[in-house]
């Protein structure tokens, strides 16, 4: 009886255990697995990235002990700065987010296959949206990614200027040419703020898009889906948009995974 009336709410799509008992601890241990071993990954991964990191500005410490004056004249102060404070966290935090690059695609299947056994062709409506906003994506992040290593530039060349104004303080001043590094040192900066700007704007231009998908997505599948059916229960209009959300994701993350790429 219990079976029979699942079918007919969810318009026949059956359960795995006819019990209702069976199905609610069934749900319980699936929530407290997935808190388990989800805190235990993400534990395993921070340290991990925290190991990588420690390694990382270890190495560059070492190595710039051991520079010559043809080194240390090469490369500059400000540079390995860079490198300790900049790169290091950069590819710690990229190490924290690889797990993304498989589980993404994963995911999409999965949710796909599902919202599929829901919606039926319907489906296809949501994931052509969510594809076509990608490749819009896609056509407008080669002009903003590549600030993010122009950015850097422009700071390690900061950071030179900087060094060397410190080290020839007492001449600038007996010379009186504070005002023209001073010009100089605005000018890489404003150019650097340029650049920071452009990211800036590109990142917020993905996050306004993976927030307006995630309302268009379940729109278009559910009117295509409604108009073929014509009628549409909360059975399946609920766990779709849940579905939809996690077919989601990945494009709100996206911004997220494009901040830490080292460059």
């Amino acid at each position: 009886m219990f079976d029979d009336a699942i079918k007919q709410i969810t318009g026949g799509i059956p359960l795995f255990t006819p019990t209702l008992w069976v199905l609610a601890l069934s749900l319980f241990g699936v929530k407290v697995f997935q808190t388990i071993f989800g805190r235990t990954s993400e534990n395993i991964i921070k340290s991990t990235s925290l190991s990588v990191k420690t390694a990382l500005i270890g190495a560059v410490y070492k190595k710039s002990l051991r520079l010559g004056p043809q080194g240390i004249g090469r490369f500059e102060r400000g540079y390995i700065l860079n490198l300790v404070n900049v790169d290091a966290e950069a590819v710690s935090k990229a190490i924290e987010l690889g797990n993304l690059t498989w589980s993404i695609p994963i995911q999409l299947g999965v949710t796909v296959y599902l919202l599929y056994l829901l919606l039926g062709v319907s489906v296809w409506t949501g994931v052509g949206v969510v594809f076509g906003t990608l490749l819009i994506l896609v056509l407008v992040i080669p002009f903003f990614f590549p600030s993010t290593p122009m950015f850097a530039r422009f700071g390690d060349k900061r950071m030179g200027m900087i060094k060397e104004i410190m080290d020839g303080m007492t001449l600038i001043k007996v010379r009186g040419w504070e005002g023209i590094f001073l010009q100089r040192l605005e000018v890489i900066r404003q150019t650097q703020l340029k650049y920071l700007r452009t990211f800036n704007i590109g990142v917020t231009a993905c996050v306004i898009v993976g927030q307006l998908i995630n309302t268009m997505v379940p729109i278009a599948a559910l009117s295509l889906f409604g108009e073929r059916q014509g009628v549409i229960t909360a059975a399946r209009v609920f766990p779709a948009i849940a579905f939809f959300s996690m077919l989601v994701e990945p494009l709100i993350a996206l911004p997220q995974l494009l901040r830490y790429v080292p460059p």
